[in-house]
């Protein structure tokens, strides 16, 4: 899954949490917990999605959880932050770097790998 449709690490680690939410589309997914006292959806990291998708996961996500409240996103990648600032209003404070790491290569094969 991870070769087929992202390509960020922490995308994948919030994904498959059992303690979030998922919003699923056939194009993809995106991790989130719902806090109902102050009415906030949270989407942690980019959607786990093809790059081409990005976009239609993100504008579903959107449209269905700005019906239930405000929505937040922590940790995005720099064309995500810039997509959700100029689709959706937002603004956004950098916050680091997430490191990508071609799997598909030798780096992990061998014994002292």
């Amino acid at each position: 899954l991870y070769l087929s449709y992202g390509h960020r690490a922490n995308s994948f680690s919030a994904a498959f949490d059992p303690d979030l939410e998922r919003h699923v589309t056939d194009q993809g997914f995106v991790a989130f917990a719902r806090h109902a006292c102050t009415r906030t959806s949270l989407a942690f990291f980019d959607p786990v999605c093809l790059e081409t998708n990005m976009e239609t996961v993100l504008d579903s996500f959107m449209e269905r959880e700005r019906q239930r409240g405000r929505v937040a996103f922590w940790k995005v990648s720099t064309a995500t932050a810039r997509y959700l600032c100029a689709r959706h209003g937002f603004a956004a404070a950098p916050y680091g770097t997430e490191h990508a790491l071609d799997l598909r290569g030798d780096m992990l094969r061998g014994p002292k790998r």
